[in-house]
């Protein structure tokens, strides 16, 4: 007897069942669906780049000379604007315009007699500017000529000129202590303390590491979606992070070997954000709303611009109006609410086949 009642129960285990589902028909084809409900869908253009400094340049020598022993520059070392990077011996130089300002010294000593006499309103203004000239100080401003019989004299006597002269001088004097730009990172060092240099010659590059940007590659067919201004969302490739950009140019030519247009974004970065210069990131630039629309799963399409729907559990073809294309979707118009369109790539399956749909929510 107890062995009559364990086979009964077990042939008639789905009657008996306590889930109180229903057991589903092996013979019965189940396709993952998706109920449309038009509305505003947010068109968001995709693409990956890496992180680049916004400025970055090469340190050059404008002078010939020495470089001095100072502070050991290496890759990797932070500075800071107005810092001194490299001192070039400037011994010389500075003798040599001495020198020049004690022979123009006495270029003006021959003519303040003549001025004196010539000229005796301005006299008091040249021999102010005559007492303030020291080999060792910066020149003091120019008295400027009242007359052009003044402008004349001063002239013949080779006083601008050697005025101006000297005023390069100082200029070039300057360019012996090679300062820091702008505050940043060191990346490449070329010279090294003991080396002679020439004018042009490559001593560093630094780059600004709190001003980042990232050039992203727009296929040309979406690049019109793209606007100054608009926000990115950016995504790092490789482990967490999410930041925040803005795109601040777009670029007026094509990649001949990507058929790409470049987008620069500037990256909003914050304290604490670990972001770097040669890092990776995926974008998404938010190119504004389409309305009216609905987000279908690209995989679900085939011969381009056909889906599946799902009427009264018959599969049918249904082709679609395709206003945006992403990787992983498609946003399409023009389908009626409560439409259910398969969400998923089906195989071995024909129109007209009966299906039982199962809505994704």
């Amino acid at each position: 007897m107890l062995a009559f009642m364990t086979w009964t129960l077990i042939k008639n285990k789905d009657i008996f069942s306590l889930s109180g589902e229903k057991p589903k028909d092996a013979g019965t084809r189940y396709v993952d669906v998706i109920s449309s409900k038009a509305d505003s869908t947010e068109v968001l253009i995709e693409g990956q780049g890496r992180i680049s400094s916004s400025r970055r340049i090469d340190v050059s020598s404008e002078v010939q000379g020495l470089l001095l022993p100072g502070k050991i520059l290496k890759p990797g070392t932070t500075v800071r604007q107005g810092e001194q990077l490299f001192q070039v011996r400037d011994q010389d130089a500075r003798l040599a315009l001495q020198a020049r300002k004690s022979n123009y010294m006495n270029i003006l000593a021959n003519a303040l007699p003549d001025i004196r006499l010539d000229f005796s309103d301005v006299y008091p203004d040249w021999k102010n500017f005559f007492d303030q000239l020291d080999a060792e100080k910066p020149l003091p401003e120019l008295p400027q000529p009242k007359t052009g019989r003044e402008k004349s004299f001063l002239a013949s006597k080779n006083i601008f000129g050697e005025y101006y002269t000297i005023r390069a001088e100082e200029e070039r004097i300057r360019k012996y202590s090679i300062i820091a730009p702008f505050d940043g990172t060191i990346t490449d060092v070329f010279a090294e303390p003991g080396s002679v240099v020439n004018p042009g010659t490559r001593l560093l590059s630094i780059i600004k590491g709190s001003d980042l940007e990232i050039e992203l590659p727009i296929d040309v067919k979406n690049i019109g979606w793209v606007k100054m201004g608009a926000e990115v969302q950016l995504k790092a490739t490789s482990g967490p992070g999410e930041f925040k950009g803005t795109v601040i140019r777009i670029g007026e030519f094509v990649n001949a070997n990507t058929q790409s247009v470049p987008v620069y974004i500037r990256i909003n970065k914050q304290n604490g954000d670990a972001l770097y210069t040669g890092m990776y990131l995926t974008g998404y630039i938010h190119a504004g709303k389409i309305p009216g629309t609905i987000s279908i799963p690209r995989r679900a399409l085939f011969e381009d611009n056909h889906c599946f729907e799902v009427k009264d559990s018959v599969l049918l073809k249904r082709q679609l109006q395709i206003a945006f294309v992403t990787r992983e979707s498609v946003i399409v118009s023009g389908i009626p609410n409560g439409t259910l369109l398969v969400a998923e790539p089906l195989t071995n399956v024909s129109d007209s086949m009966r299906v039982t749909p199962i809505v994704k929510q």
